[in-house]
C-alpha cells in the first residue's frame, strides 16, 4: 500500500510538472486576435500611455510587449522578452519562426494604430535589431487607398467602429496577401540595426 502510494504519488507529481512547464501563455496571432475589443479603444490619444498599452497588449505579438514610448505623439512599441509568461525561445519562434510574421504583424498593427490612436504623427516598431516606421499621413493615406470609405474622422466613434465591424476580415486578408505587403514595405521597409 506504501508503495502504491508513493507511486501515485511519484506520477501525479511528474504529470503536474510536465503540466507546468507547458502551462505558458499563447501569443495572440493575426489568426486569433479577438476584434471585440477593439470599439473601446477608437479616439484614444496618443498621450494616453496607459490606454495605449493596454491596446498594444491585445493585437497581435501584444504579450510580447516590453515598453512604450509616446513622446511628442509618436508611438514606439518595443517588443521582446520581460519578465513574465512567455519563454525567450517561444518570443523568438513567434517573431522570427515564420518568415512572414514579422511584416505582417507590423503592418496589421499599424493598421489598427492609425485608426484607433488618431493623434499620433507616427507609429514605430521595434524587435529584437528591426525597426519599422510609418507616419499617420502615410497610413491612413495607404488605407484610403484600399478603403474608398474609409472614415473621415477618426474620432466619431459610430463611423470607426461601422468601418471596423465591415473591414475586419478585408483588413486580414489584405495583411496576409505577399503581394500586398512586398508593395507596402518596398515604400516602407523593415531596417535592421
Amino acid at each position: 500500500m506504501n508503495r502504491c502510494m508513493s507511486l501515485i504519488l511519484s506520477v501525479t507529481f511528474i504529470v503536474a510538472l510536465c503540466s507546468g512547464c507547458m502551462d505558458y501563455k499563447s501569443i495572440t496571432t493575426i489568426d486569433s486576435v479577438k476584434e471585440s475589443f477593439l470599439p473601446s479603444y477608437i479616439g484614444t490619444n496618443s498621450d494616453e500611455v496607459s490606454n495605449v498599452s493596454a491596446l498594444i497588449k491585445q493585437l497581435p505579438g501584444g504579450e510580447t510587449f516590453k515598453k512604450i514610448n509616446v513622446q511628442g505623439e509618436y508611438v514606439r512599441i518595443t517588443y521582446g522578452y520581460s519578465q513574465g509568461a512567455i519563454p525567450d525561445g517561444q518570443i523568438d519562434n513567434y517573431w522570427f519562426g515564420k518568415p512572414s510574421t514579422l511584416s505582417e504583424t507590423f503592418l496589421y498593427n499599424a493598421i489598427y494604430e492609425a485608426i484607433l490612436i488618431p493623434n499620433a504623427k507616427a507609429y514605430e516598431v521595434i524587435v529584437d535589431n528591426r525597426r519599422f516606421e510609418v507616419s499617420k499621413e502615410e497610413m491612413q493615406a495607404w488605407l484610403q487607398q484600399h478603403f474608398p470609405d474609409f472614415p473621415e474622422n477618426l474620432y466619431n466613434g459610430k463611423e470607426v467602429n461601422h468601418f471596423l465591424m465591415k473591414h475586419q476580415q478585408d483588413i486580414q486578408q489584405l495583411v496576409q496577401t505577399p503581394s500586398v505587403r512586398k508593395a507596402f514595405f518596398s515604400c516602407h521597409p523593415i531596417t535592421k540595426f
